[in-house]
């Protein structure tokens, strides 16, 4: 978690001012980012003005993961607390009907977006095919554009 910690404050750190971060991620990330979000960042004195404004978690199994209670901030917090964190933004979460290592969020995480983008139904390669989505990449620059600071 160290190194997604100082990887976000660097990211920060090297933004020009009033340039939004934003962080893609995919499969097991997510859960990365979630805890960073939810119960490292908020622990972290030296973190208190970092915020990733635009969240886009792909293919992953953060739905999952807050279902089944496997998260850090769970262990003290009964309710999601994304949306309450001074740290998180806008989370978009992108997943698959036919990649089957991916969840909806959207109803298990407050706030959350969900777009489901249709594939073949290969198990073998539907899990990166949103890497490979050129519709993938248009949806993702048009939502950045329209939950960022940089449309305020």
């Amino acid at each position: 978690m160290t190194r997604v910690i100082e990887g976000l404050k660097a990211a920060q750190a090297h933004a020009a001012p009033g340039e939004p971060l934003v962080v893609l991620t995919h499969s097991m990330g997510g859960q990365l980012i979630y805890d960073a979000l939810t119960a490292y960042l908020p622990a972290d004195p030296e973190a208190q003005n970092l915020r990733v404004d635009f969240w886009c978690a792909v293919g992953s199994q953060v739905g999952l993961f807050r279902e089944l209670g496997q998260f850090v901030e769970q262990e003290e917090l009964p309710t999601p607390a994304l949306r309450d964190s001074p740290h998180a933004g806008y989370f978009w979460n992108v997943w698959s009907y036919s990649d089957l290592l991916s969840f909806r969020a959207e109803g298990v995480i407050l706030d959350a977006h969900d777009t489901a983008f249709p594939f073949l139904g290969n198990v073998r390669s539907d899990h990166l095919a949103y890497l490979a989505n050129d519709d993938f990449y248009r949806t993702f620059a048009v939502k950045v554009r329209l939950h960022t600071r940089q449309n305020t």
